[in-house]
């Protein structure tokens, strides 16, 4: 029987297969990653309230495991094929599959984390070569028949690379595929280049179906993502070009109409349970270190580079998450969720990433995202990160608008970058299914935990007051490493004071009394500030306090509110829900901690009347 000639035969092998390893995994390894570059657009109206999408287009190129699966299966079909028309025996090429139709789409031999370049066609069998049907994966079966047992290897990944160092795909002779985890896995890395070559396909709400469709990379488009699981490394670039404004033209405007390139990356740990003390739900926690740059023209004020970052967890009941998102519009740079930007900088001519007649701005921050796990319970607990643009089209449309966002994502590793670091309170474990063995990808260790030893004690506390920072808007501020920070930033403000000193103290499990440390439990003026985090240590009682001890108003902590102050506060300010661009080295947390009197992450107006109270002169 030829390949192709009995169509129904095919979809009941494929349709068998996928009902055992559908988008979730959990018949595989449990931990996994998942990346993609793209372009969208899409149209949308309003209807009572809620978008209704009109139509949508998609084109993109994504790694996924269940995608590798299922191109070891068409293979696997192939070889049952192949079988079929040469009295049960197997090819002893894996190229024979293509040259004799048994497989049609050379992509098959492919997985999207090698790499090597995506093959056009099938015409050799030499590992790792262009073109080759051994360009991905072995072909162990080759010379075998119909009657090898079940569980033969037939196809199998001729790397873990292929998988970032995490596991490899193979199918077995009976036709169904397993992602299987290795251990140790040292962190690599696999990389997503949006090309001409990446599918499209279109979803149309009148016919409610996707269908492909023909549709060509629009000019100025960009994306790629270098994925590893503890460094997500992500660009998206957009143009809004004739050729976005075509497919608009083709398929008509509506009321809201965006073009939206966009990079991503997943850490999935699916079937994940938290083990410990029964009880209520406890909070699950991952530090993250992220510097971006966004770029947009100044044009469309809804135009806008973003990225976020994203922890979420799922048992089947509703979602719970934690986000920290960054977005540079035609109104400035916002920020939500759980996020402090300790670097925002407009670049100019001279600077790296630095884009003619356009805005560009480069931040960096940390982000401490925490959610609440249900003790006991298996779900998918989940850390995505992404860097994407929106641009929104108003016929008629003027094109040529430029977007830009960068993003790198550094997440917790162990020393030997094997494992990712979560954090959760002292008594529990975070277990995800590893039948090959203790493999775990993430690590549930306690926060203040500075040597890894499931202690919190005195070693930790010398470590800390070794690595403290100060507060991050203080006069004596030093930065802190990433290593320092994700252990011992109890509160993720991104600094390591006297509030986390306390919280380790609180976390304490190593026995007995801490050795006292003076500096962060006396408080020489009685103002709330520990003496070793207050710039300002006679502050006069009875009056507003900011986070290192001085009086509101006192940016330059010289005791007094005077006409120095003044000018500090004109610079920060930038009116209502703005964040404030003040001159360097001030940065916006120190315009925040002295002069956000009515704590609305903003400086205006508002704010002048208490300013003036406290005036001297």
């Amino acid at each position: 029987m030829r390949a192709g000639s009995d169509q129904s035969l095919r979809t009941l092998f494929l349709g068998a297969c996928a009902s055992a390893l559908g988008f979730a995994a959990s018949d595989a390894s449990g931990q996994f990653l998942i990346t993609s570059s793209g372009v969208t657009l899409w149209a949308s109206h309003v209807d009572d309230g809620t978008g209704t999408v009109t139509w949508w287009l998609s084109k993109s190129q994504s790694y996924n495991p269940t995608q590798v699966q299922a191109r070891l299966r068409d293979l696997a079909f192939g070889v049952m094929l192949y079988a079929n028309d040469h009295h049960d025996q197997w090819p002893d090429l894996a190229s024979e599959l293509y040259a004799g139709g048994y497989v049609s789409d050379p992509q098959s031999f492919y997985n999207p984390g090698d790499p090597d370049p995506v093959p056009t066609a099938i015409d050799n069998d030499t590992p790792d070569a262009p073109n080759s049907a051994l360009i991905s994966f072995d072909f162990p079966g080759a010379g075998g028949s119909a009657s090898e047992p079940p569980d033969t290897v037939m196809f199998a990944d001729n790397t873990v690379a292929n998988h970032a160092g995490l596991a490899r795909c193979v199918v077995f002779a009976d036709g169904h595929a397993e992602l299987e985890p290795v251990w140790p896995h040292p962190f690599m890395s696999v990389q997503v280049d949006l090309t001409q070559e990446a599918a499209a396909r279109m979803y149309r709400d009148a016919t409610g179906q996707y269908e492909p469709y023909a549709f060509d990379l629009p000019a100025g488009a960009f994306g790629q993502a270098v994925v590893a699981p503890h460094r997500f490394e992500l660009r998206s670039q957009g143009l809004l070009s004739q050729d976005v404004v075509d497919v608009f033209e083709a398929e008509g405007f509506d009321e809201v109409n965006m073009y939206s390139p966009s990079s991503s990356a997943y850490v999935f740990l699916s079937d994940a349970e938290l083990d410990g003390p029964a009880g209520p739900a406890q909070a699950v926690t991952v530090y993250t270190r992220f510097e971006s740059t966004l770029t947009r023209t100044p044009a469309d004020g809804l135009d806008s580079s973003t990225l976020h970052i994203r922890l979420a967890w799922s048992d089947g009941g509703p979602q719970v998450a934690s986000f920290a998102t960054v977005f540079l519009t035609g109104y400035g740079l916002f920020t939500a969720g759980d996020v402090v930007l300790v670097e925002e900088q407009v670049l100019g001519p001279s600077d790296p990433g630095y884009v003619p007649d356009a805005v560009s701005m480069f931040v960096r921050g940390y982000a401490q995202l925490a959610v609440d796990v249900p003790v006991d319970t298996a779900g998918t607990l989940y850390l995505h990160a992404s860097a994407a643009l929106t641009q929104r089209l108003t016929p008629p449309e003027s094109p040529e608008r430029l977007g830009i966002s960068e993003l790198t994502v550094d997440l917790p590793a162990t020393p030997a970058v094997d494992q990712l670091k979560f954090y959760a309170p002292v008594g529990y474990v975070l277990s995800v299914p590893d039948h090959l063995g203790p493999g775990d990808l993430a690590l549930l260790v306690l926060r203040g935990d500075h040597n890894l030893d499931s202690q919190v004690d005195n070693s930790d506390r010398i470590d800390l007051i070794a690595a403290r920072t100060g507060p991050l808007v203080g006069l004596s501020y030093v930065p802190g490493t990433f290593e320092e920070l994700q252990t011992f930033d109890f509160d993720g403000d991104a600094d390591i004071d006297c509030a986390d000193y306390a919280a380790l103290l609180s976390a304490w499990t190593g026995g007995g009394e801490p050795d006292p440390y003076p500096p962060c439990t006396l408080d020489a003026d009685g103002d709330g500030v520990p003496t070793a985090d207050d710039d300002c240590p006679g502050t006069p009682s009875g009056v507003a306090i900011d986070q290192r001890g001085c009086q509101m108003g006192d940016m330059d902590a010289s005791g007094t509110i005077d006409l120095d102050d003044w000018s500090s506060l004109v610079d920060c300010m930038a009116g209502p829900y703005t964040r404030p661009a003040p001159t360097q080295p001030v940065t916006v947390p120190h315009c925040l901690n002295s002069f956000d009197y009515s704590a609305d992450g903003d400086v205006d107006l508002q704010d002048i009347p208490s300013f003036l109270s406290s005036f001297t002169g």
